[in-house]
């Protein structure tokens, strides 16, 4: 009973939090998200096999940070392309200083695989954002990148068609979920959960025009359609990735959920297929 009331209260912070960041100002926007990929990206490292050195870790946070950084000073019409060379040298220096460091040839070459592994499984979903955030205005037009074109709906809409989709899963999971999705990975999903929450998804896309617009009910559907199975398999690779570690939470950073990975880890997968999607949906 205490974990749920906790789990509930923090929900309910994370709610008021993550969407009310992106209201409220541009620059509390960038700043939640740079929270939660650092920390998703800490807890990688942990989970990641094998001893990770400390430079290593610092290398991949700098290198995603940067790639974030870039990428958000582009999308307002600040810098070059050329800004994104150094992490070419970050990374360098990251399989430089392993090789120095460790006398193992697999321990070298594991640390940069995982280093690389995490900028293509957190930084670059999470950069991918600010684009989003400057792409579009309510209309469906693209905008001109700066700063006072700020408009978080695909983001919103990104959480809105996530959040009906795991309540929906759940509750149909729940009451009549008897064939199992993923067994090995995840035994408690079902086959039936993913249809139940894809129904009330869908269902959900449809009011998304008249609060977005972007896109029209068709276009939504599309993209709601995309989001479930984007979800889906991103929820599935962390729970891989926890039962290699042998481990329940990724950590805890947020009470009651675990840790970042384990609350944010369907955006990984969902949303560069939604910024796809809208991309192409977007004239």
């Amino acid at each position: 009973m205490k974990n749920l009331i906790t789990r509930t209260l923090t929900a309910v912070l994370l709610i008021i939090v993550v969407p009310g960041s992106m209201l409220l100002h541009p620059v509390a926007f960038w700043i939640i998200q740079i929270i939660v990929m650092t920390g998703s990206l800490i807890e990688f490292y942990r989970l990641s096999p094998g001893k990770q050195r400390p430079f290593a870790v610092a290398g991949g946070v700098v290198a995603a940070l940067w790639l974030y950084t870039v990428t958000l000073l582009l999308t307002i019409g600040i810098g070059t392309p050329l800004l994104y060379l150094p992490l070419l040298v970050i990374l360098i220096a990251i399989h430089a200083a392993e090789l120095y460091a460790s006398s193992e040839r697999q321990s070298v070459s594991g640390a940069f695989s995982t280093t690389v592994a995490a900028l293509l499984y957190i930084a670059v979903p999470w950069s991918l954002m600010p684009l989003s955030a400057y792409g579009y205005s309510e209309t469906g037009t693209l905008l001109s990148h700066s700063f006072g074109d700020f408009s978080p709906g695909p983001v919103l809409a990104l959480i809105i068609l996530l959040w009906v989709n795991d309540t929906g899963a759940y509750l149909v999971g729940i009451t009549a979920g008897k064939h199992p999705l993923f067994k090995r990975i995840s035994p408690k999903k079902s086959w039936e959960g993913f249809f139940g929450g894809l129904v009330f998804t869908l269902l959900a896309a449809l009011a998304l025009p008249s609060l977005f617009g972007i896109t029209g009910k068709a276009g939504w559907i599309f993209v709601a359609m995309a989001v479930v199975v984007g979800g889906t398999f991103g929820d599935l690779v962390e729970s891989m990735i926890k039962r290699k570690a042998g481990v329940k939470d990724s950590g805890k950073m947020i009470p009651g959920h675990g840790g970042f990975l384990d609350r944010f880890d369907s955006i990984l997968f969902a949303w560069p297929l939604m910024f796809l999607i809208l991309s192409f949906l977007v004239d």
